[in-house]
């Protein structure tokens, strides 16, 4: 589970709501199979307030007929929406080799509140249980995906048994929106 805040500022308007997560996992009785769902931004809707949306306007537009009054402060109304809620569900099949080396499979099926649903595919190869090499594609059967096919890999380095340190990388293709390079560092410590 997870409480995350969303907020969103444009100059003198802004707007904020919190959102909760909740995921499950379940360890099947075959070796090596797991399943698994989510839902992700469960919570209020979301709206934007601020002094950027007060304006002067002439109300009835009759200009200076009658000593009128065209300075009227008014307030524009924005609309409240939801939060795009995301269902997912996914599988992980481990294909362990050795005590050092497995090839892991997965696939997630995704159904967004505000999209087409789609699929994502991956696997992850381990090698010395430190070197990661991973690949995938994301949102298959959607004709119009920006992402799609993301390659990486990662290090896991644990310091006797006290933390373990990794690093991640992921190259992911954009097509119109060029190419996202993302870099992890993640610390574990057992206390």
């Amino acid at each position: 589970m997870g409480l995350k805040y969303f907020q969103e500022q444009i100059w003198h308007v802004s707007g904020s709501t919190l959102a909760f997560d909740a995921a499950i996992l379940y360890e099947t009785p075959v070796k090596g199979l797991r399943i698994g769902g989510s839902i992700s931004n469960l919570g209020p809707d979301f709206g934007l307030q601020g002094r950027d949306l007060t304006r002067v306007s002439d109300i009835d537009g009759r200009e200076d007929e009658y000593y009128n009054n065209d300075n009227v402060p008014i307030q524009l109304a924005t609309e409240e929406y939801s939060l795009p809620l995301l269902f997912r569900f996914g599988a992980a099949y481990l294909l362990p080799f050795s005590e050092d080396y497995s090839l892991q499979f997965a696939a997630n099926v995704n159904h967004p509140s505000n999209d087409k649903e789609s699929l994502d595919l991956g696997a992850e190869l381990m090698l010395w249980d430190m070197v990661f090499i991973r690949g995938g594609y994301q949102s298959l059967f959607i004709d119009y995906n920006a992402n799609g096919f993301a390659v990486g890999g990662g290090l896991k380095y644990s310091f006797d048994n006290i933390a373990t340190l990794t690093v991640d990388y992921a190259y992911t293709d954009w097509t119109i929106l060029a190419s996202t390079n993302r870099f992890t560092l993640g610390v574990e410590a057992a206390l």
